[in-house]
């Protein structure tokens, strides 16, 4: 449970358990444990335990193990809290906006499953944006 409690504080401040493998919390190395628990029988082999462990990070973080890769989650997360508490300047939304604007044509069929957040973000982004009057909305 200790590795649980540090992953909940870790997520509090990052909003993901897709940390970089050095990262600990509460003396934890919170980057490791879950990178160990993504690989092929981490949960564990006693199927009802590895089933519990699952249920249990997915109530913390619903893209704990992404199909797609960790580096890409963590910068993807990290856009999106920009984007959705308004907490981006204007200098990063000037570097924002151009790029996720871009990826609203990433959301048709036959791009990689995992462009499809950044490209709804991209549509958040522009109607969040055009509601404050910034130019790349």
């Amino acid at each position: 449970m200790k590795n649980l409690s540090a992953a909940r504080t870790y997520f509090a401040v990052h909003g993901t358990l897709a940390a970089p493998k050095d990262a600990v919390a509460d003396g934890v190395a919170v980057g490791q444990w879950p990178a160990n628990l993504r690989k092929t029988g981490g949960l564990g082999t006693n199927q009802e335990r590895a089933t519990e462990r699952r249920r249990l990070l997915e109530a913390l973080d619903a893209g704990w193990n992404p199909a797609w890769p960790v580096d890409w989650q963590r910068r993807y997360i990290l856009l999106r809290r920009l984007v959705e508490d308004d907490s981006a300047t204007p200098g990063e939304r000037g570097v924002l906006g151009p790029v996720l604007a871009a990826q609203c044509d990433l959301e048709r069929p036959g791009r990689p499953r995992w462009h499809r957040p950044l490209a709804r973000l991209g549509h958040r982004m522009i109607r969040r944006w055009r509601r404050i009057g910034h130019p790349f909305g």
